[in-house]
């Protein structure tokens, strides 16, 4: 049994795809969110002027979609996954470094509570949007024995906190980018890379 860890309805969207392709699966999610409401009065006071809004996630892509898009604004959307979400958005792979590469002036960077120092680093100045809070479930319960497919730091510290020693009793943990291998490494369990 494959564990997928990633927040609803994401989770559930995966797992139908992996059961299509013959692999038994099941969403466990190990992260929820909760969105910030409103937006900062910086952000409102640049509507209307020509700025680049950067965003990170397709959940980041929802929040701009509910409060409305400038017509002035320019949005690059991290992967093809969020700017499918975004009409007339510029799609930019690469990460975050590719899109800091890519902005003009101080941009509004729409995120998450956790996450954008690869962003932060490279511009001299942004505008942090913090449009939603990632937050641990109040129950993670696992099957055993089970694979667990690790999306994010944020999963691997939620559980370890809400079920301590599922990740080093999994058969095996597999990880989806470097920051979550790192996270996994860092309580001491080494994972493979999913491929898909």
């Amino acid at each position: 049994m494959l564990v997928v860890t990633r927040a609803e309805p994401d989770a559930s969207t995966m797992v139908a795809e992996l059961r299509t392709r013959g692999i038994e699966a099941m969403a466990v999610p190990a992260i929820a969110f909760e969105d910030v409401p409103g937006e900062p009065a910086e952000v409102t006071a640049r509507r209307g002027f020509p700025t680049d809004v950067l965003v990170a996630s397709p959940r980041a892509a929802e929040v701009l979609l509910r409060q409305g898009i400038d017509p002035s604004w320019r949005v690059l959307a991290l992967a093809p996954r969020t700017a499918a979400l975004i009409p007339g958005s510029l799609p930019v792979a690469g990460g975050g470094a590719a899109l800091a590469a890519l902005a003009r002036g101080v941009p509004i960077v729409l995120r998450s509570d956790i996450g954008g120092e690869e962003i932060r680093e490279r511009l001299p100045a942004v505008l942090d949007w913090v449009a939603y809070r990632t937050v641990c479930p109040d129950r993670i319960e696992l099957p055993e024995p089970c694979e667990i497919l690790v999306m994010s730091p944020s999963a691997v510290i939620n559980l370890e906190r809400r079920a301590p020693g599922a990740l080093a009793r999994a058969t095996r943990v597999w990880w989806m980018g470097g920051t979550t291998r790192a996270a996994l490494e860092g309580v001491g369990v080494e994972g493979r890379r999913w491929a898909g």
